[in-house]
């Protein structure tokens, strides 16, 4: 994670979009919402990450009326109605097969309004990618759509069989990335901890970096690369915990072997064939393995011992799950959380402000996290 392509798009997001946007907002009455501003902040990010930094969204830059129509339509594919479609899709077929939908019109409607809003930036990088090869003029180094070029050379491999729409749609799959949601939770835990807020600026000031502008990461002597953030203990503990409070992941399915029964957590003989799942917020907040689970507490991953294998401990971070199957995002989630909450520490303060309890999905468009923001003197 230390190409020069994605140092450059950091750098743009976060120094010509999201500082600004803070500017203005601490500027004025000071109240954001710590979802909205996560959403803003990831689907920019991983865009340009993806499809080149001029052929990405930018939510930063726009009225809050945008992400909140893009959140709207995300929230809609995740229907409950979809339960139909895995658990039973021979019924599901059937009943479409006679022009019955189980799914809502809600479902198709969003799906479709994603599927062009992502189409929309492949064709940008597409468009891009062809200008340069015919010009031969080359695209500054962050329009580069690396990750797409390589994801759409990787599916013409893997699935020749599908049309060069349906390989489209599985690269731009990709985009969905569910760390909105913890980095929001994030602002929202350090917002009711300043004094985190402060040990982490203590930290970068510990080791000489300073983060408040382009000119000053580019001219420091030590620049804050991902190799420096990542030797910051105290902020990769506070990004640690908020993966802890908030994992991201939806349930884990796995199929026990097929030709023997197993035991799992402590249950013995689970027959063959049969499908588990793991709920990474049970694991995360068992008593027995967490000292005050539900408390929000960076210091628990600074005082863990001097154990160094964890398969001896329990009290794990299961965030990314683990194995083969282990999310291939978890490098980048870490840099992205360092740089930003690196930088937004370094030149704002943030305070929760209060907050309707309510018993809507957490990340959900009805969820609210009220900050108020104000430059550090």
């Amino acid at each position: 994670m230390q190409s020069q392509h994605l140092r450059d798009i950091t750098r743009s997001i976060t120094y010509d979009r999201l500082l600004p946007k803070l500017n203005s907002v601490a500027q004025g009455n000071g109240r954001i919402d710590g979802l909205d501003l996560s959403y803003c902040i990831c689907v920019d990010y991983l865009s340009s990450f993806i499809f080149g930094y001029s052929n990405g969204t930018n939510y930063l830059s726009q009225p809050k009326s945008a992400i909140d129509v893009w959140r709207f339509h995300y929230e809609n594919l995740m229907c409950q109605e979809s339960f139909f479609v895995q658990e039973t899709p021979s019924l599901y077929k059937l009943l479409r097969y006679i022009s019955i939908d189980l799914l809502p019109r809600k479902y198709t409607e969003s799906a479709d309004f994603l599927e062009r809003w992502m189409s929309d930036m492949a064709s940008k990088a597409d468009r891009a990618t062809d200008r340069k090869r015919s010009t031969g003029l080359p695209l500054a180094l962050e329009d580069e759509p690396v990750v797409y070029d390589m994801a759409k050379e990787a599916v013409r491999k893997d699935s020749p069989h599908l049309s060069e729409g349906d390989q489209r749609k599985q690269v731009a799959s990709e985009m969905f990335d569910h760390i909105c949601l913890v980095l929001g939770y994030a602002f929202w835990y350090l917002a009711q901890h300043p004094d985190a807020q402060q040990r982490i600026q203590t930290e970068l000031n510990s080791q000489g970096i300073d983060m408040r502008s382009r000119e000053t990461v580019t001219n420091s002597s030590k620049r804050p690369r991902a190799v420096e953030l990542d030797s910051l203990p105290y902020l990769r503990a506070v990004i640690d915990e908020c993966l802890r409070m908030r994992p991201t992941s939806t349930p884990l399915p796995r199929i026990t072997p097929p030709n023997r029964k197993v035991s799992v957590a402590g249950i013995d003989g689970i027959p063959p064939g049969t499908r588990i799942n793991t709920f990474q917020w049970f694991v995360h907040r068992d008593p027995q393995k967490w000292d005050n689970a539900h408390d929000w507490n960076p210091d628990r991953w600074l005082t863990r011992g001097n154990t160094d294998n964890k398969n001896e401990r329990e009290d794990v971070l299961w965030a990314f799950a683990s194995g083969p199957r282990m999310c291939l995002g978890n490098n980048w989630t870490y840099y992205a959380m360092q740089h930003i909450l690196a930088t937004i520490c370094s030149s704002f303060n943030f305070t929760a402000l209060p907050r309707e309890e309510s018993q809507c999905w957490p990340g959900s468009p009805e969820d609210e996290l009220p900050i108020r923001v104000c430059l550090r003197n």
